[in-house]
């Protein structure tokens, strides 16, 4: 099983290791290694480029997940209040002043 054929089970599973409570679950490294192919082919997908994000604050790189977490929450303007990344926003803003996702646990 490859997990650049699945974009969906890719973007779970750097969601989760970006962004899990549990300090022994959460690896900033392995969630970028995880997503970054996927996002390369699906540049549009705003839950991709959550999961991007997310990974990037992780691993301390802020001002590029502010910006790709600010592009994802302009394209989830169009798609309405049901998008299943609501908080977008929100998490642009933790990577805007320095903090990943995870709140820094």
């Amino acid at each position: 099983f490859r997990l650049s054929a699945s974009p969906a089970a890719a973007t779970a599973i750097a969601w989760i290791l970006a962004t899990s409570p549990d300090s022994t679950v959460r690896d900033g490294p392995a969630a970028l290694a995880t997503i970054a192919s996927v996002a390369r082919s699906h540049p549009d997908t705003p839950g991709v480029l959550d999961a991007l994000a997310a990974s990037l604050a992780e691993v301390g790189r802020f001002e590029e997940a502010a910006n790709i977490a600010a592009s994802a929450a302009e394209q989830l303007r169009g798609l309405g209040s049901g998008s299943p990344t609501r908080g977008l926003p929100e998490r642009a803003a933790l990577a805007a002043v320095g903090l990943p996702s995870s709140g820094g646990r």
